[in-house]
């Protein structure tokens, strides 16, 4: 069991899908500027997460990152 604090990439997926789709949605309706902020919102919150997280000597995310994985 990993040792808190932990995380995960999965957590991470989610609120990006969330961020995507309400960019989608405020579009949808007309909402250009929250639709372009959200937008923003995903493409910061990529870059973000692949500098925390991506592996370039495995090619690929861990499931979960702990202080232990850091080291």
């Amino acid at each position: 069991m990993p040792e808190p604090p932990i995380a995960l990439c999965e957590v991470q997926a989610y609120v990006y899908g969330a961020y995507a789709a309400r960019a989608c949605m405020a579009n949808d309706a007309g909402d250009d500027a929250l639709g372009n902020e959200s937008a923003d919102l995903t493409v910061k919150l990529k870059k973000r997460f692949n500098e925390a997280f991506w592996m370039p000597e495995r090619d690929f995310t861990p499931l979960l990152w702990t202080e232990r994985s850091a080291k």
